[in-house]
């Protein structure tokens, strides 16, 4: 079956949160160019590895159908699980992918990892961000524990895992 993906306001706004906020990435706040943040159910994998999102400059050939100049595609069935945190720093990762290129009009071109991951997040998050089970990130409380500390049983919980839109 062939990979289909959709446009997705959630991950744009995110991505756009995290621009006006993070270091990292601040100087895509001037960008002269388009990223358009699409999801994907597809089960992408790597090296036998998941993959969770991936960054693309959009070739001239697919602007047709892709109204962008970068693409952000997070691939959601890989990232089932994630907190609000690793799926900021997957958003963060992602973005990291993106350099402006001052030598070439200030297009957009892609920078590679340093190590397996970027070096910045490993040194922030460690190794293992992506990781889904019952780890905390620090400093992170799980729904559980917001609906333990609330008093909250299982039948009358304050917060859920309902899959966003």
């Amino acid at each position: 079956m062939a990979e289909t993906r959709e446009q997705s306001e959630y991950w744009a706004e995110l991505a756009e949160e995290i621009i006006q906020t993070e270091p990292l990435v601040e100087y895509l706040q001037f960008r002269n160019f388009t990223i358009i943040y699409l999801t994907s159910e597809h089960k992408r994998k790597s090296n036998g590895k998941a993959v969770h999102g991936l960054t693309e400059i959009v070739q001239e050939k697919n602007k047709w159908a892709m109204p962008g100049d970068v693409s952000i595609t997070i691939y959601e069935a890989n990232n089932e699980g994630f907190t609000k945190e690793q799926e900021r720093i997957l958003m963060l990762h992602e973005l990291m992918h993106i350099q402006v290129d001052g030598e070439n009009n200030n297009k957009p071109k892609l920078r590679g990892h340093d190590v397996e991951d970027f070096s910045e997040i490993i040194e922030m998050y460690g190794m293992d961000w992506a990781h889904v089970d019952d780890k905390k990130m620090p400093g992170q409380m799980t729904l559980q524990d917001i609906n333990n500390e609330a008093g909250a049983n299982k039948t009358d919980q304050l917060f859920t895992t309902d899959k966003k839109q």
